[in-house]
């Protein structure tokens, strides 16, 4: 006589795995989204630790370049890859001599190309301020759909597997004072986060 599971035995394990799985996958979820707050959080201090290296070398502040480059932290002309010049006029007209005289780098092994969603990380240089933010030194995390606007321009290739930052997401960055963007208000997902280096 062969011995085997009876179909009630076979119900009672379904159960148990499936409340399990209802037990363990939000924790898993929540845990996921965790490591990438923590990884959001130290790239954005690897990069303040260099850009104060830089500005101390230097004497000026990185200028703006394209999303996803190096803004000069590890080759001192970094500043030729810049997408559209932004605030270039603000700089002194000698900059570039400035940069290649006094620049002692490498001040960072790799600059992070992608954020933790997929999206790319961008070097924000606004002497004027913008996006309603005081003049200094941003750096951004950009959302999928601004990472795809990008794709093409200033030799940038989109991330084909970024999603956007989740709106539960960004709303705790806005709380913990890491997302300096919210203009509807803290609490109001902007779909872009903005993180302060410094201000001027």
């Amino acid at each position: 006589m062969h011995k085997s599971f009876t179909l009630v035995e076979l119900i009672v394990v379904i159960a148990i795995i499936a409340i399990l799985a209802a037990i363990i996958t939000p924790n898993a979820f929540r845990a996921i989204e965790k490591a990438k707050i923590s990884r959001l959080t130290q790239d954005i201090e690897t990069l303040k630790a260099a850009a104060m290296a830089y500005y101390a070398d230097v004497g000026l502040w990185p200028p703006d370049v394209c999303p996803a480059e190096d803004p000069g932290f590890m080759t001192w002309d970094a500043y030729q890859t810049r997408c559209c010049g932004q605030d270039y006029d603000k700089l002194p007209p000698n900059y570039a001599q400035i940069i290649q005289d006094n620049w002692n780098g490498p001040y960072l092994e790799k600059f992070p190309r992608y954020n933790p969603w997929g999206g790319s990380y961008d070097w924000e240089w606004w002497p004027g301020g913008s996006w309603g933010l005081p003049p200094g030194c941003y750096v951004s995390a950009r959302p999928k759909y601004n990472s795809i606007q990008f794709a093409g321009s200033c030799g940038y290739v989109g991330n084909p597997q970024d999603t956007d930052i989740p709106d539960p997401i960004e709303v705790k960055l806005q709380q913990e004072g890491i997302d300096g963007h919210h203009p509807a208000g803290v609490d109001v997902p902007s779909n872009h986060v903005i993180m302060c280096i410094t201000k001027f």
